[in-house]
């Protein structure tokens, strides 16, 4: 690694900010991952998931030397891909991607490119832009097919076992444990946080902006109870423009949800009954 990326790193960590970033590292087969995230957010999860596809794609490529994927956001970088040879690096191939969000088709994309043209990578760097941004192969295409389900390995990112997804071509699976039965209750492009402070209520941020919350329950019609489901969405203020900050969820009696931002003192509150979200409470109370 060169001592440019090196000092790139530090400034990343938060020596210019004086906020530092959530790491994060594991091997998964031959893939080890380095993964850094402003905050603990589902970001950490899927760019387990990206690894865990990798994975399966350096098996079907016949690649049994292990990678080094470096999932680590930083604008000043560009897309790397290099063996490290020195006392002080990763030993190995070591390809690394500085984009704001993971995107694990275009990920896996970058991946098979690099490892078919391992004997000329010092005359292609000009491509690794390109081949990030192309259009999947069929075997991105056929590994994309298998399904992943929401990592265990982050103690901070664990949430209670009501609630549960799998990730399959490009779309988040919502399953709900109800009654002894598991039911997939929505489909979802992107999460940042994923919370149930309720056996029957999760809360999901897809966005910085928009909150969606999914009740799950089961009706008893004389004869079974029937598994049911329903989705509600909210435009939300976020708590940041720059990047999305995980918010506290509280169940309050049995009435109610509090949502409170982790900085500031901004408390939103959810009443379970009309599904109805009240943003910002202190400042509505003081009007």
């Amino acid at each position: 690694m060169t001592k440019l990326i090196k000092i790139l790193f530090l400034l990343s960590l938060g020596i210019a900010s004086a906020h530092t970033n959530v790491l994060f590292e594991k091997s998964y087969g031959n893939v080890n991952l380095i993964s850094s995230t402003p905050y603990y957010t589902e970001d950490i999860n899927k760019n387990i998931i990206t690894a865990k596809y990798a994975e399966l794609l350096l098996k079907e490529l016949d690649y049994n030397e292990t990678i080094h994927l470096w999932l680590w956001p930083d604008r000043a970088v560009t897309f790397q891909a290099y063996f490290g040879n020195e006392e002080s690096e990763h030993k190995g191939l070591n390809i690394f991607i500085s984009e704001k969000e993971t995107d694990i088709s275009k990920t896996l994309n970058l991946i098979e490119n690099v490892v078919l043209n391992l004997k000329s990578l010092d005359k292609v760097k000009d491509k690794f832009s390109n081949w990030y941004h192309s259009k999947n192969s069929k075997l991105v295409e056929t590994i994309l097919l298998n399904k992943i389900y929401r990592p265990k390995d982050v103690p901070e990112l664990l949430s209670r076992e009501f609630f549960d997804y799998y990730y399959e071509n490009g779309a988040y699976h919502i399953l709900s444990y109800q009654n002894y039965e598991v039911i997939e209750v929505a489909q979802l492009n992107k999460i940042l946080q994923f919370s149930n402070p309720t056996q029957s209520l999760l809360f999901v941020f897809t966005e910085t902006n928009s909150l969606t919350v999914i009740k799950a329950d089961y009706k008893y019609d004389g004869t079974k109870y029937n598994a049911t489901a329903e989705s509600v969405k909210f435009d939300f203020e976020p708590e940041s423009e720059y990047s999305f900050r995980p918010y506290t969820f509280r169940l309050l009696g049995q009435k109610y949800i509090t949502i409170e931002s982790i900085f500031g003192d901004k408390v939103s509150l959810y009443t379970i009954q009309k599904k109805k979200l009240t943003q910002d409470l202190l400042r509505k109370l003081e009007e």
